[in-house]
């Protein structure tokens, strides 16, 4: 799954999917916005989880330009 080729549209959902495995989440508790195309062609997704403590943890997914997954990161604000 982490070599196909995802739409614009298609992102945030598979950002949802991607962040809920990565940090060990409910789907249910993430919530990701649309997809922005970055100066270098990149996409990037931003988002946000309800941790088991209820914290809020920011995160965002890096896309190719062609779409394909690149990585999910914890944004440390």
């Amino acid at each position: 799954a982490e070599d196909d080729v995802v739409t614009v549209t298609e992102m945030p959902k598979f950002c949802k999917g991607m962040a809920a495995e990565k940090f060990e989440v409910k789907p249910g508790r993430v919530t990701t916005n649309k997809a922005l195309r970055e100066a270098d062609g990149r996409y990037r997704v931003f988002g946000q989880y309800i941790t088991p403590a209820n914290d809020v943890q920011v995160f965002h997914c890096k896309f190719s330009p062609s779409g394909k997954f690149l990585n999910v990161k914890p944004d440390n604000r």
